[in-house]
């Protein structure tokens, strides 16, 4: 099912671009004051700030900055996208002076600056200043048009650089790891970054490192919208515990936005696939706003609210169900299933001897696995603990993947047996140590679900306890 998926994200790279030489007139139209006379708030000045701010008060002050800002950050992309280094610095500078200089008018017009009785370095209450810089910079500076960025794709193919975001658990990194192998084979000169939030940070670069090319693994800021369905709207409003969550999560999710915007600028991707996660909700953003394409994935039977909002402007969707399980739009989705490794094959029985070899297990004795994902589950592991001393007496194996967040409590309550073993994470050889299990003790996650019917393994499934998610990581094997 990897395939379908990859052909979605190789129609979906972007154009090449066109240059358009900008006259100075129109970055001065942009920047400097207007000639109407208006007392501004302190009738010194007849910038455009002053006037605007004067008339419409603080919401037509806001507005002002808004505009000068998506100047300077526009600005900023044409000095990313010079060829050369040199010219980048360059026009980075000049560019940065204009902000600079921006805000310390607009600062001296709201007295937020003390200028009384100094003259700053070209600075004019009239803005004449402004026009002389805007002029400078006008002649002779390409601008690429909107929506373009420059690309080393080939017409037909997919492009060289493949931007891809996901996080919060394995679920989200493991699938990306097998489109990325699926796009090497085809094109195995591609560069591929990926993204993901910081406290998946660790174990994303070493399950990236099982890719077939080098990946760039690079973290932002993350945050997600706390809403719970067994919970009224009021009484969650009522919750501090859960209102400040969400107020914090609203400044890491702007803290993401401005990394991404800053990544994608430097990465410069033909094509962004966002996996799942709410870390893709930022990286959701800047594409939006630089105009790079996004194909994303739902492995869900119940999208999320990232994949529902990101589905506005995506480029194509692919799904883990059929598409009659999803609001979609129909034109721009495909069921493709949920991407797994290669390696998610049933073992043989000469297989399974040399898995278990691997991990320093007995071959003879039966083994449990236990697992609660990426992160861990401390539910499972201490259901896992308390059951141990009789798994362990009726003569089994057992090894639990406790999880980063868990693996201190649990190794510290784990018994001291050499057929019990706890580990944090499994990096390499995920896919042999489920296989040669008799057994796996899981989550119900679509994406572990659907690699452990690969492995055709027997399985005890655990929901999540949060009422609603059992329906939205419904398992696959049903």
């Amino acid at each position: 099912m990897i395939t379908p998926l990859v052909a979605m994200m190789m129609a979906t790279t972007s154009r090449m671009p066109r240059l358009r030489w900008v006259r100075a007139g129109y970055l001065a139209c942009m920047a400097t004051a207007s000639k109407r006379r208006a007392t501004s708030w302190e009738a010194i000045n007849d910038s455009v700030f002053a006037i605007i701010g004067e008339t419409f008060g603080f919401v037509g002050a806001v507005v002002v900055l808004a505009l000068f800002a998506a100047l300077l950050l526009r600005l900023l992309k044409i000095a990313e996208r010079l060829p050369d280094m040199t010219m980048r610095l360059v026009v980075a500078g000049v560019f940065g002076w204009l902000g600079a200089h921006s805000y310390a008018k607009c600062s001296v017009d709201d007295w937020s600056l003390p200028v009384t009785g100094i003259t700053p370095p070209l600075l004019s209450f009239g803005g004449t200043s402004m026009v002389f810089i805007a002029g400078a910079l006008g002649p002779g500076l390409p601008i690429i048009t909107p929506g373009s960025l420059p690309t080393n794709q080939r017409k037909g193919d997919l492009s060289a650089k493949l931007l891809a975001v996901g996080g919060g658990s394995g679920g989200h990194v493991t699938p990306v790891v097998a489109v990325i192998n699926e796009i090497a084979a085809l094109q195995p000169d591609v560069q591929v970054t990926f993204v993901c939030d910081k406290a998946f940070a660790s174990q994303s670069r070493g399950l990236m490192q099982r890719a077939a090319v080098p990946v760039r693994v690079r973290t932002i800021a993350a945050g997600k919208f706390r809403r719970y369905q067994h919970l009224s709207v009021v009484r969650q409003l009522l919750m501090p515990s859960i209102v400040l969550a969400n107020i914090l999560d609203i400044f890491k999710i702007l803290a993401g936005v401005c990394q991404s915007l800053w990544l994608v600028l430097r990465v410069r991707p033909d094509v962004i696939f966002a996996k799942g996660g709410f870390v893709c909700f930022a990286v959701g953003i800047a594409a939006r706003c630089l105009r790079v394409p996004v194909v994303i994935h739902d492995s869900d039977a119940r999208p999320g609210l990232t994949n529902r909002v990101m589905a506005r402007w995506a480029a194509a969707i692919a799904t883990g169900w059929p598409l009659k399980h999803y609001h979609y739009p129909a034109s721009r989705s495909r069921y493709v299933g949920v991407p797994i490794g290669a390696d998610f094959r049933p073992l043989t029985p000469a297989q399974r001897q040399q898995a278990r070899q691997t991990f320093s297990l007995d071959p003879h004795k039966p083994l449990v696995v236990a697992t609660g994902g990426g992160l861990g589950s401390a539910i499972i592991n201490h259901a896992v603990l308390r059951a141990a001393d009789d798994l362990l007496a009726a003569g089994m194996q057992v090894y639990l993947v406790a999880g980063k967040g868990n693996y201190d409590a649990a190794q510290a309550k784990a018994p001291q047996h050499p057929d019990f073993h706890c580990v944090p994470f499994v990096f390499e050889h995920m896919a042999q140590l489920l296989g040669a299990a008799d057994v796996v003790v899981s989550r119900a996650s679509a994406t572990f679900t659907q690699e452990l019917a690969g492995l055709a393994q027997a399985a005890i499934l655990v929901p999540a306890s949060s009422p609603g998610r059992p329906a939205q990581k419904c398992c696959h094997l049903c």
